[in-house]
């Protein structure tokens, strides 16, 4: 099996074998022939066409008579790219209102769309830049749905930009608006005490009856005590911190686990179910909420340690199912690795730049945070980071960001990395020391 791929506006390449020695080749843009030329190495037969990709052409390359389609590939990650198909992320995502649904959708490159709501498919209209839309005369909040994309093969996957998923291949349409934002005033603090806190963790001890074990409502569970002396929020509110740190608590894979501190991300804008009580999904968001206002009251703000650097397994990450090649780095056509977990995410390009400045505004927005702690951040970029702070910063002033700035990789440049050596870039970040070289790196 030969797979063709296309890695600029005018360049296929293909990876070279036997059958291709001495054979026929045609190149096919929307089934008309296209001149080219061919160059190759040791290893790769390059085809460059006289024609460049134009958006939403179908290429396909015949080998003496055999048709292959051409796999878009790292034509993604160039800039020209980039420019072409910038958007909006703000209108993308499901948009319930009086007798009718919006659904939008980016995913360029692909010959077609659709939404699927519980069983009935709808299909998408391209509106261009890789957008797609459509509009379903019905009031569809509460309900379920995915998108499936057609590429050289069938995608399917959950909205990026839903609030709640009711499982791993289904989001909800809900209504932002009906969310409770309101805040809890506090009260200014002096030099910060942060308490690290894995949610399970807090409340997982038997010998202390938690009604809520394991869960984000177990954090604030009262009139708890063991062996005498005092549990659970009542324990934590003795410490006279300022802020507590919630290791991971957006969907993460538990590796086939009871015990998992979070850091295998399956998506970075949903709630971990395993910490939710409810199986309504405002009331899920309620609760995330209802924890961090009533440590709010107690004088203790919240920060979210987030993992933006890899994700659990990127074939089943949304956004690498809504665009194949874009959101990871590579280096002569395999996975980066800096994280060694397989893989590191490419937070440079401006969808994954705009996109994780709009989640972390969002959580601001819905769950009212304080702070944001990057896991390992040396691999991400430095201008990415300072611009998630400024605009985190433009909502609470008082804002904390911090994380390990430790250089690890060689695919990113070392002067655009969110490491200890660029600090003078990176003002407004505090930055953990760099760990002994002699030990591993922690990442349970």
């Amino acid at each position: 099996m030969m797979n063709f791929y296309l890695d600029d506006y005018d360049l296929i390449k293909v990876r070279i074998n036997q059958k291709l020695y001495n054979s026929d080749l045609k190149v096919l843009f929307n089934g008309e022939d296209v001149p080219f030329e061919i160059k190759n190495d040791r290893e790769h037969l390059f085809i460059v066409t006289e024609r460049e990709y134009h958006d939403r052409d179908r290429i396909q390359v015949t080998v003496n008579g055999e048709r292959y389609d051409v796999i878009s590939r790292f034509i993604s990650q160039t800039e020209r790219f980039d420019r072409e198909y910038c958007t909006d992320l703000r209108q993308l995502g499901s948009f319930p209102s009086e007798g009718k649904t919006v659904f939008r959708l980016w995913s360029p490159m692909t010959f077609g769309a659709a939404v699927c709501v519980e069983g009935r498919e709808y299909e998408m209209e391209y509106l261009g830049r890789g957008l797609y839309e459509c509009t379903v005369e019905e009031d569809l909040e509460g309900r379920t749905y995915h998108y499936k994309t057609l590429r050289h093969k069938i995608y399917e996957f959950t909205d990026p930009f839903s609030y709640a998923d009711k499982d791993r291949s289904d989001s909800y349409v809900l209504d932002p608006g009906k969310f409770n934002t309101s805040k809890v005033r506090m009260e200014p603090y002096g030099s910060p005490t942060v308490y690290e806190m894995s949610v399970r963790d807090f409340s997982s001890d038997p010998a202390v009856p938690f009604s809520y074990p394991k869960k984000f409502l177990g954090i604030i569970e009262e009139g708890l005590k063991i062996d005498g002396k005092e549990a659970g929020f009542d324990y934590l509110k003795s410490l006279g911190v300022s802020h507590i740190q919630l290791m991971p608590v957006f969907s993460f894979d538990p590796d086939h686990s009871d015990y998992n501190w979070g850091y295998n991300p399956v998506t970075y804008n949903t709630l971990e179910r395993s910490y939710l009580v409810s199986d309504d999904p405002y009331e899920q968001i309620a609760e995330f909420k209802k924890v961090i206002d009533t440590l709010h009251r107690a004088g203790i703000r919240v920060n979210l340690d987030v993992v933006y650097n890899h994700v659990y397994r990127h074939q089943d990450f949304n956004l690498d199912r809504m665009l194949p090649y874009y959101f990871f780095r590579y280096k002569d056509g395999k996975l980066g690795n800096a994280s060694f977990c397989g893989n590191e995410t490419r937070s440079e390009s401006y969808f994954l730049r705009e996109y994780l400045k709009l989640l972390t505004s969002r959580f601001i927005d819905v769950f009212d945070i304080d702070g944001l702690r990057f896991d390992i951040m040396g691999i991400l970029d430095y201008v990415t980071l300072n611009e998630i702070y400024a605009g985190c910063s433009s909502k609470k002033a008082d804002f904390m960001v911090y994380g390990e700035g430790w250089k690890l990789g060689d695919i990113l440049p070392d002067e655009e990395k969110a490491v200890i050596e660029n600090g003078e870039k990176m003002m407004d970040w505090a930055q953990s020391p760099i760990p002994n070289p002699q030990s591993p790196i922690p990442n349970p």
